[in-house]
């Protein structure tokens, strides 16, 4: 399974899991939800894991699969994401991790959004 999801099959799936395309399901409610929270210029705080991250990044940022699950999330990285007024949602600042000392970063270091991943 895991040689499936690194190939980017995206119903690959362990026993008792979610494939990507489920988890996608799910990410594109919950991005309708938190858009719909942000609609008065609020801030919305997140935490999860990386897969799940990828997935949302993926739909929020309408990515495909690829590009996402390439995305460098680091273990207790910070991503920012800015919903304009039309809901638009882009990409601030993507798996940073400027606020943690060094021995804690527990995979590649810095990797910021730019206009290539789009």
């Amino acid at each position: 399974v895991y040689m499936q999801w690194i190939a980017g099959v995206k119903d690959a799936r362990a026993p008792g899991g979610e494939s990507f395309r489920e988890i996608e399901g799910r990410c594109r409610e919950g991005v309708g939800k938190l858009i719909a929270a942000c609609d008065d210029g609020g801030a919305v705080v997140a935490v999860t894991h990386s897969a799940l991250i990828r997935c949302y990044l993926a739909v929020s940022l309408d990515l495909p699969y690829a590009k996402a699950k390439a995305l460098s999330q680091p273990n207790c990285c910070v991503n920012i994401l800015d919903v304009t007024a039309g809901g638009r949602v882009e990409g601030v600042r993507l798996g940073d991790t400027r606020h943690l000392p060094p021995e804690l970063v527990t995979v590649t270091p810095h990797r910021y959004w730019d206009e290539s991943m789009a």
